[in-house]
């Protein structure tokens, strides 16, 4: 089992169709997929049907109270109309609890544990074990949600836009990990780099920043580029996972290969998934 969380300080970079690409496509091979959408826009909820449903959810219950119970996490999670992936919704709602966390950060506790920015994290781990990945989508802002959201993570993976040059933010996101990690004694990792909306790779562009990227980050920069194409943004624009969309998408190919770099698919499950980008397949579940 796998928390991933995707994250940049920097808004349409691709975070949301990333997380809705992945986990729809691991959800077809078999994988069992939460999404934990972080973003108070809820784009990524909309993407998979998730809209009406949400408005009497306590989020209180989530992020300021430690529960005992996995029934007390379980109706937070929502089935989706797509094979195997759930839903931990966003609603406007979790604009407030973030005011709500950083109240509780000024009350005294008697050790790190107790931290409020740990509670997600602890309420998490009743449930993670009914799921083979946990993705995490988060806002563009840093806010307490976002001390949540890497504190409850394996790792976390920034999507860059190939016009979003800025060495800067990747720098003070990985320092953001250190510190959390060093402060409350976790071990999070920093997975990587990905560019993304990449036009064509033979463009002096995509070449300066690949290699500028490369030689900045060394390690921490992923070789997997995230093409730009028509399909990418019409799917976006009617809220829908990109491989439903139209499975024919080269960038489908992208993300299976950006999946294989962060060692998220055996040998059986990476056939399978480009067998599906040639082959028939029923995306959502049957009645």
């Amino acid at each position: 089992m796998q928390k991933i969380t995707f994250m940049n300080f920097k808004g349409g970079v691709g975070k949301t169709t990333s997380v809705c690409t992945m986990a729809e496509m691991l959800g077809q091979v078999g994988y069992n997929v939460l999404i934990i959408d972080l973003d108070p826009q809820s784009n990524t909820s909309r993407v998979f049907g998730i809209q009406d449903d949400i408005e009497e959810l306590n989020y209180e219950h989530l992020f300021l109270e430690k529960q005992n119970s996995k029934a007390e996490i379980e109706q937070f999670i929502l089935s989706t109309e797509y094979k195997n992936v759930y839903m931990l919704p966003s609603s406007e709602s979790l604009c407030d609890i973030i005011y709500k966390i950083y109240d509780k950060t000024k009350e005294p506790v008697n050790n790190t544990d107790e931290r409020p920015e740990l509670i997600f994290e602890k309420n998490l781990r009743l449930i993670e074990n009914d799921f083979d990945y946990i993705f995490l989508d988060t806002s563009p802002f840093k806010t307490y949600l976002s001390y949540c959201s890497i504190l409850a993570s394996d790792k976390v993976v920034t999507p860059i836009s190939l016009d979003n040059f800025s060495y800067e933010g990747v720098h003070k996101l990985i320092n953001l990990i250190v510190d959390l990690n060093m402060q409350f004694q976790k071990n999070v990792e920093f997975g990587g780099v990905f560019l993304t909306k990449v036009k064509s790779k033979s463009s002096n562009l995509y070449t300066e920043m690949n290699s500028s990227y490369e030689q900045e980050l060394d390690e921490a920069f992923i070789p997997i580029a995230i093409r730009d194409l028509i399909a990418v943004a019409e799917a976006n624009t009617v809220f829908q996972p990109l491989f439903s969309y139209n499975k024919k998408c080269a960038a489908l190919n992208d993300y299976i290969e950006l999946m294989n770099y962060l060692d998220m698919l055996d040998n059986k499950h990476y056939k399978l998934l480009k067998k599906l980008l040639v082959g028939k397949s029923t995306t959502k579940k049957q009645k």
